[in-house]
């Protein structure tokens, strides 16, 4: 199986968050992907291709052209958490960098640093390749790249996520058949959602339960899409220590309606912190319990191309990946 790697992740590496009301050591680290590469480049079912490339943001097809201009010309020396947000969605744009991305950021624990936007680009270009391999071989693919992205939409980001790799790479798919996007992390990606709300593309997405847990204000069981899109947005908000059999349960529901669809292929926003020891998350799914959903999903039988989100029990995280990923090598 074919793992694409964004060389240039490790230049985005900021050393602190601001949430939960307090200044933290940033969860979202390099060593993430760094020990997801180490542990699967063990495993001879895996090869591993590094992208070097970066393409313009500008080319994302997804996202609001004036967010973007800003994260392609924002100059700075140090990582920015702006303190002042736009919450009325106002046209009007500071002089001051803070400001600039505070037009369009939602929360405190997505600095942007002097790097980031080259991270970005080469995230960009690494979703590229592995789109174009998935559509020339109808393989599997698993892309371990970071930041990552499902909560970044149109015209706003946060949570880590600065650009949706699942939205850019579903955009670039659709035009060879139908696409789903199946979305696993812990938390709802409700920058996914609010980019798809409106077509036909499937977005289906288990996820805690958005009154208790990040991000909130999204994820609710009764946002069923609108428009064109109405019926094409599912969620299934789960409660808090959900077990192993409960999550089972409502991910063959999931599967099943992807099955309805009959898509040509599927987008797997994964996310690791389903698993029992994330400092993130509260589910109880053990590492057997991840081979156990990574089995599942493939038999659906649809060439998958699967995207990383979120994970931070580092010490677990290389076998943790492996063992989701596994089944469709």
């Amino acid at each position: 199986m074919r793992v694409f790697v964004p060389q240039k992740h490790g230049l985005h590496s900021p050393k602190f968050e601001y949430s939960n009301s307090k200044l933290r050591k940033y969860r979202e680290s390099p060593e993430r992907i760094d020990k997801i590469v180490k542990r699967l480049s063990l495993n001879h079912r895996f090869m591993i291709s590094e992208i070097e490339g970066k393409e313009s943001l500008s080319k994302n097809g997804v996202h609001f052209d004036k967010m973007i201009e800003i994260f392609e010309k924002i100059k700075v020396n140090d990582y920015l958490i702006p303190d002042t947000f736009n919450i009325k969605r106002l046209e009007r744009e500071p002089n001051e960098c803070d400001a600039k991305l505070g037009m369009y950021l939602f929360d405190t624990a997505t600095p942007f640093g002097p790097n980031t936007a080259d991270v970005l680009r080469n995230s960009f270009m690494t979703v590229k390749e592995a789109v174009k391999y998935i559509k020339k071989t109808r393989e599997n693919v698993y892309v371990a790249l970071r930041p990552p992205g499902h909560h970044a939409g149109y015209d706003f980001f946060g949570g880590y996520c600065y650009i949706n790799n699942a939205a850019i790479a579903a955009v670039r798919l659709k035009k060879a058949g139908k696409v789903a996007i199946l979305d696993i992390d812990y938390h709802h990606g409700n920058g996914t959602q609010d980019i798809f709300y409106y077509s036909d593309v499937l977005y289906v997405s288990l996820h805690a339960d958005p009154a208790t847990e990040f991000p909130s204000y999204w994820g609710y069981a009764d946002e069923s899409g609108e428009g064109e899109g109405y019926g094409y947005n599912l969620n299934i908000p789960l409660p808090k220590g959900t077990r192993k059999q409960e999550y089972l349960m409502a991910l063959r529901n999931a599967l099943e309606i992807i099955s309805n669809y009959s898509p040509a292929f599927l987008i797997l926003s994964l996310g690791l912190d389903i698993y029992k020891d994330d400092p993130l998350g509260t589910f109880e799914i053990d590492r057997d319990g991840l081979n156990e959903i990574g089995m599942l999903i493939n038999v659906l039988g649809v060439p998958t191309l699967i995207l990383q989100e979120g994970g931070y029990a580092l010490d677990e995280i290389g076998e943790n990946a492996e063992a989701f990923i596994e089944p469709f090598s």
